[in-house]
């Protein structure tokens, strides 16, 4: 138990550190901008810092150690999954976003297409977020528990709140101490903490994976996998279904664009973007070697949810694996925060200032957004402790079949001067109902265990792309008026001239 102690004591002060630190540079947030989207002047390491560690996140980190632990080798070709979303994110879109100059990704479709479908993303986006960010911070609990070697203490208040005390009071630690220097500091505080929490990681998880690897020895590193057959688990479709999934959520991850929207240059976003994608799956796989080897000592894991806890557990002794639980609160702080501050930029950009107040000062902005980025940290621990324990799977789906809904409109639309207002109402129309109706499916008939069950496939691989061909068909067929061949050229004199159609955009442009 003393061990525990040291390791508790280590996080502590880590906690403690982060809070500081976040405290301490935001005293450098004076205007709004300041606030949501860090002034637009990150740097380089500033921003692969926050790149990593937003992508970094606790539930992605449990569940590939999940996937590694029951389907054995053929999970690392999950790693890749970061070179598909982030490489393609660098290529299709990272510049663009640069050049928009925004604060929240909604205002993309205002410039693009129309007001009203700013509204609507921009409604729709804040759900998923609020939804997701609850996900996270149970994933972060429980890993926290089961590292400690923390036992189940019963039912916060049975029959009303049924979540596990000790997960409860993770969660509340957690979330506590992310929301004061985020509500503080906006994304100055949430970008620096970033960074400072990205060493911290680059040290520990290849410390995690060197250690696993020690313990094993002798022994052959995947024996305990020999007669195991990975398609009941990991079969090749779902390795598919989820790059397509990836590639179709990347491009309107709105985390991913406030950053874009602070980068210092176009130039830095593109080559921060592809330094983390690299850095990303790299780090990813040190947890993954270590679930792997803790298979071969302990194979009979009911939950395979405790395979990252187990190996943290197993493999580090007191102190180190302090460090690593230390590294887990970094990885929750910078999800958690990322996600409130994006939320808060989109809210007070698109409602509070775009339909409610437009004479808002930059102060009332400031002021209303600190307001929002609290409310979000209530609203996340509140569903983390009543909803979301068995809708998880469910909320997964769900939002990214939104987000794949949005790809035509945000990619087309910046690389395709036929795009059109019609084509992207109609997609956006077409996906969210699709969204609504995979949420209900798999809330009756889903295997709440696997993320994406074998119809996902039909949904991601053939429909979505179907609803691209729509948008393709109805854009062709399409009339624009004059007022939305106006709106596209002015929005391309923003972003750079589209890849397809830049003739008949330059023809436009000259025109009186």
């Amino acid at each position: 138990m003393s061990g525990n102690w040291i390791d508790l004591g280590i996080v502590a002060f880590y906690a403690l550190g982060a809070l500081g630190y976040g405290l301490w540079v935001s005293r450098r947030v004076r205007t709004s901008l300041d606030y949501t989207v860090a002034g637009r002047q990150l740097g380089m390491f500033a921003l692969v810092g926050t790149l990593v560690m937003t992508e970094f996140n606790p539930s992605t980190m449990i569940w590939f150690g999940s996937i590694s632990y029951t389907a054995g080798p053929r999970a690392a070709w999950l790693c890749l999954i970061f070179i598909t979303g982030l490489g393609s994110y660098g290529l299709l879109v990272a510049r663009r976003w640069q050049r928009l100059q925004a604060v929240s990704i909604a205002e993309m479709f205002e410039a693009r297409y129309s007001l009203g479908l700013r509204r609507a993303v921009s409604l729709v986006t804040t759900v998923i977020l609020t939804l997701f960010s609850s996900g996270y911070l149970i994933a972060t609990s429980k890993t926290f528990s089961s590292a400690l070697g923390l036992a189940p203490s019963g039912a916060l208040v049975p029959g009303w709140i049924t979540a596990d005390r000790t997960l409860v009071w993770t969660a509340l630690v957690i979330s506590t101490t992310v929301l004061i220097f985020t509500w503080a500091g906006g994304l100055i505080s949430v970008a620096f903490t970033d960074t400072a929490s990205l060493v911290v990681t680059v040290v520990v998880l290849p410390i995690l994976a060197i250690s696993a690897l020690q313990y094993a020895a002798p022994e052959p590193l995947f024996h305990s996998y020999g007669s195991v057959d990975p398609d009941p688990v990991l079969p090749l479709h779902f390795i598919v279904t989820l790059n397509v999934v990836i590639l179709l959520c990347y491009p309107l991850a709105p985390w991913y664009g406030q950053r874009m929207f602070a980068a210092r240059s176009e130039k830095t976003a593109f080559a921060a973007v592809g330094i983390a994608a690299l850095a990303t799956t790299l780090l990813y796989a040190c947890g993954q070697v270590a679930t792997l080897v803790y298979h071969g000592q302990h194979s009979g894991l009911e939950d395979p949810d405790q395979a990252v806890g187990g190996a943290i557990n197993l493999f580090l002794g007191p102190g180190v694996r302090g460090l690593m639980l230390a590294m887990l609160f970094a990885v929750c702080q910078t999800t958690m925060s990322s996600i409130w501050n994006t939320t808060s930029a989109m809210m007070v950009r698109d409602f509070y200032k775009g339909w409610l107040r437009p004479d808002a000062t930059d102060a009332d902005q400031l002021r209303v957004g600190r307001k929002l980025t609290l409310v979000m940290g209530l609203i996340t621990l509140l569903l983390c402790t009543t909803l979301l324990g068995k809708l998880l799977v469910v909320i997964n789906l769900f939002g990214n079949t939104l987000f794949a809904a949005m790809f035509f409109p945000c990619v087309f639309g910046f690389l395709w001067w036929k795009a059109s207002r019609r084509a992207a109402t109609a997609c956006l129309l077409l996906g969210w109902t699709l969204g609504l109706a995979v949420a209900i499916y798999a809330n009756v008939l889903a295997d709440p265990v696997v993320p994406y069950p074998v119809w996902a496939r039909w949904i991601y691989v053939y429909l979505m792309p179907g609803i691209c061909l729509v948008g393709i068909l109805i854009s062709h067929l399409d009339r624009p008026s004059a007022e939305e061949i106006r709106r596209r050229v002015s929005f391309f004199r923003r972003v750079g001239a589209p890849w397809v159609g830049a003739r008949d955009f330059r023809k436009r442009e000259l025109t009186p």
